[in-house]
């Protein structure tokens, strides 16, 4: 081991070993401290979602109440929003646009086209762009939608009563409760 930093011209001893040693046992420490508390954040989070997603709603729901003010002022009312993501899957995001284009919402699409060349096709790329087509190059065609305009479009489709397939844009509505002190 000491042949490795003679080599560099370190100069190893018994306490530069001994400090290595230590800092080497303090990482480890550290990285199985943050371990612990990423999962111990993970349960946490688990739990509260729970508590907000179902116990809490449930429970007002079951007393009939739609918000409830606590004791020390803080407001308590039950939240409905529409969460969505296209699949990242490209048949299945290819599928989910096409529904947006057979129901009238073609509008919201973006068309965007990717060309891919290596560093040293600068003076291709030059070119493409001003030919685009007409180079030799196979464009690349990537079609995308904006999350929040999916949410919205999603949103006045069903209350037009349009059944929308939410499980094609990961769309699902979240129930909660929100607290305000």
């Amino acid at each position: 081991m000491e042949d490795i930093f003679e080599d560099e011209g370190i100069e190893v001893n018994d306490s530069s070993i001994h400090l290595i040693s230590q800092l080497a046992r303090e990482q480890l420490d550290q990285e199985a401290e943050v371990a612990m508390l990423e999962e111990k954040l993970k349960m946490a989070k688990s739990k509260l979602r729970k508590i907000s997603e179902v116990d809490l709603p449930a429970a007002m729901s079951a007393a009939k109440v739609k918000d409830f003010t606590l004791e020390n002022g803080a407001k308590i009312k039950i939240d409905t929003q529409l969460y969505a993501s296209l699949p990242k899957s490209l048949d299945k995001k290819n599928e989910a646009i096409q529904w947006l284009i057979d129901n009238g919402q073609a509008a919201i699409v973006d068309e965007d086209i990717i060309l891919h060349f290596s560093p040293d096709e600068r003076a291709e790329l030059e070119q493409a762009m001003m030919l685009l087509r007409d180079a030799n190059f196979q464009p690349m065609e990537d079609r995308s939608v904006n999350t929040s305009r999916v949410k919205s479009v999603i949103k006045e489709l069903q209350e037009q009563g349009i059944d929308v397939p939410l499980e094609k844009f990961g769309a699902y509505w979240r129930t909660f409760a929100k607290i305000k002190v």
